[in-house]
């Protein structure tokens, strides 16, 4: 929508609707269709490498047919088709099982992304320009988001029904990284001549800081603040103690 000023709100958002819906679709289809495929496969190896073969025409076919976009909605509805297989079936009327032996498409999984993630995270790096006025408006935006995340989880939690587990951890454990990264690179990627985002450039820059600022609270404070406030206030703590001293006295 930056990019084309004459499209209108209206028109720009029935069009991000209606990408959506449609690589949702075609998402949901394939991944069904894929997992009665693998389900006859299981007791061959290497079928992960089949499915990975399928997903990349998929994204192309997605992009192609659908728009700018569709390749990635198209990608994560297809891996919710295969995982949750019986889930749709089920909507569908149509209840059936089928047996994907999950546990290995996620362990190579992983290492893929893993692999990807170390080249592209090199390649940030190399060409992100480091100053101390974005290193400043990063740090600051990481530490925004920071308490953001705190007071909005504090004040959601209970209504959506949080144990104090997962109120602690939603509080302090979040590391992005990736994602931020890929979506800094599209003014660069859509513009690189500069006639609409004046410094494409600018945006790796700032989010460079933001995502080293996060993983370093991630990696060094979330442990320590997520234990900190799992841990029982001092009263409770001395009531335990005065318990079991009191189940030992009548025990012995």
């Amino acid at each position: 929508m930056i990019l084309q000023p004459g499209v209108g709100i209206r028109d720009g958002l029935s069009n991000m609707v209606s990408t959506f819906i449609l690589s949702s679709i075609l998402g949901v289809l394939v991944g069904l269709s894929w997992s009665n495929i693998l389900n006859r496969l299981r007791t061959h190896p290497y079928t992960y490498m089949i499915t990975l073969a399928v997903l990349l025409p998929l994204y192309i076919i997605g992009d192609g047919l659908i728009g700018d976009g569709a390749g990635a909605i198209t990608s994560l509805a297809f891996g919710l088709a295969i995982t949750n297989h019986s889930f749709f079936m089920e909507r569908l009327g149509k209840p059936g099982k089928v047996r994907i032996n999950v546990r290995r498409l996620r362990e190579f999984h992983d290492e893929i992304v893993f692999f990807i993630k170390s080249f592209f995270f090199v390649y940030i790096g190399a060409i992100v320009t480091i100053t101390w006025k974005y290193m400043f408006m990063g740090f600051v935006i990481a530490l925004l988001l920071m308490v953001m995340r705190y007071y909005l989880i504090s004040s959601v939690g209970n209504i959506l029904l949080f144990t104090r587990e997962e109120i602690a951890v939603s509080k302090f454990v979040h590391v992005p990284g990736l994602a931020a990264f890929v979506l800094s690179q599209l003014p660069q990627l859509y513009d690189p001549l500069g006639s609409v985002f004046l410094t494409p450039g600018i945006y790796s820059e700032i989010v460079m800081p933001i995502v080293l600022g996060r993983i370093l609270y991630g990696g060094f404070l979330s442990p320590w603040l997520s234990e900190r406030e799992l841990k029982p206030p001092d009263s409770l703590s001395k009531l335990g103690k005065v318990e079991v001293e009191s189940n030992l006295n009548e025990s012995r």
